[in-house]
């Protein structure tokens, strides 16, 4: 079984969900909603509980996020990207999906891409313009049909495969689509810079590992290290260059993390911005939104060319203790304690215990000497890792 899940441009919310979409990180969660009588009997017979939660069928859930874009009376049909169902609950006459969004559609050559309108509107009960009221639509906005009806290849090859179907598909909703007015973006991940501290030897080179969200209830968060670096990439693109555009990259607690920078400016079609995220010591685990936003609001007063609207993204960031700091403190503190416990007596009591030859006074004193000075050492490196990687004398 295949799920599409349709957003149209009936309205501004349902048009800034495609571009969301679009927006958003590979296995990031996006949350869907539809009203009971948009959506597919197939999917209203699955079970409900009494706390909402419903029951899906057996096995992964996969299918598209399909923008609908009104012609004339009818609509035109772009899939965006391939999803998996996360979590799907029901309030109410609402039902609530948690998306994982996936790979981006391949809309093959760039010259003359697919038109995938045909087998969309052959489907029984789809999505269509009311002909009563042009603003609403009647039919199944979240619909649940046998795989493979629609032929739609969204294949992952790696990221610069991505970054393409994702150009493309931008270009096609742009000249088909009525996207002018918006400038499209994509957030690719974020990713941790590692052996920063080793940078000074030319034989360490600092790397970048990609940070995978971590999905919550109907969320998703990326878990970063507290007292480490990392780099949010985002690409901008414009099919045709407008004006310069100003965005802005905020965190709302300012005490958690320093963004830099934190504007930006897209003068070009096609740009990859880097923005470096680093990470304070702190002592609560609280959740904290970073979001992508425009840094200037347009409204109707704006003379002149007036600049593309970005949707706003939020991505919730969690700062923590890196577990191995926090084990090799414990660790080194047991060592410590041990070490520095180990007396001449504790150390003739040890060798009896195990049945040894009993030791000379001179080598239990050098043995003493050896657990002390091993005991200190443990402790100064701990109390380096718990004032360097911890917030403890902050």
């Amino acid at each position: 079984m295949e799920l599409y899940c349709f957003t149209s441009d009936l309205n501004r919310l349902y048009r800034a969900a495609a571009v969301e979409a679009l927006a958003t990180a590979r296995h990031h969660l996006l949350t869907f909603r539809y009203n009971e009588d948009q959506v597919d009997p197939e999917v209203q017979n699955w079970p409900v509980g009494s706390d909402g939660s419903v029951t899906q069928p057996s096995g992964r859930l996969s299918g598209f996020i399909v923008y609908a874009h009104v012609v004339g009376n009818d609509f035109a049909f772009f899939p965006l990207r391939s999803l998996s169902l996360h979590k799907i609950w029901k309030r109410g006459h609402t039902y609530y999906l948690a998306l994982s969004v996936e790979n981006y559609v391949d809309y093959g050559a760039p010259a003359a891409p697919l038109d995938f309108t045909p087998p969309f509107q052959a489907l029984q009960n789809r999505p269509n313009v009311d002909p009563a009221n042009s603003k609403r639509g009647i039919g199944s906005f979240l619909m649940a049909r046998q795989t493979g009806l629609v032929p739609i290849s969204a294949p992952y090859v790696g990221q610069n495969a991505e970054d393409a179907h994702w150009q493309h598909t931008c270009e096609v909703l742009y000249h088909s689509a009525d996207f002018k007015d918006s400038l499209f973006y994509r957030h690719r991940g974020i990713y941790r810079i590692g052996r920063e501290s080793l940078a000074e030897w030319t034989c360490f080179k600092a790397t970048e590992t990609l940070v995978h969200p971590d999905p919550l209830v109907s969320e998703s968060r990326y878990v970063l290290k507290m007292g480490t670096n990392y780099v949010l990439k985002i690409l901008f693109y414009m099919p045709v260059l407008v004006v310069a555009e100003k965005i802005e990259i905020s965190c709302t607690n300012d005490d958690a993390a320093i963004i830099t920078p934190n504007e930006i400016e897209v003068k070009n079609r096609y740009n990859e911005e880097r923005i470096l995220i680093g990470c304070k010591r702190l002592i609560e685990r609280a959740l904290i939104p970073l979001c992508i936003r425009n840094a200037e609001e347009v409204t109707d007063a704006v003379q002149g060319p007036r600049p593309l609207q970005i949707v706003p993204l939020k991505i919730l960031i969690q700062v923590v203790a890196p577990a191995a700091i926090v084990w090799s403190i414990v660790v080194l503190l047991m060592v410590a304690a041990l070490s520095l416990s180990m007396g001449p007596d504790s150390i003739k009591g040890a060798s009896n215990l195990l049945k040894l030859a009993k030791p000379p006074d001179e080598t239990v004193a050098l043995w003493a000497g050896i657990c002390k000075a091993i005991g200190a050492i443990a402790t100064l490196a701990a109390g380096y890792l718990a004032f360097r990687k911890l917030p403890v004398g902050k």
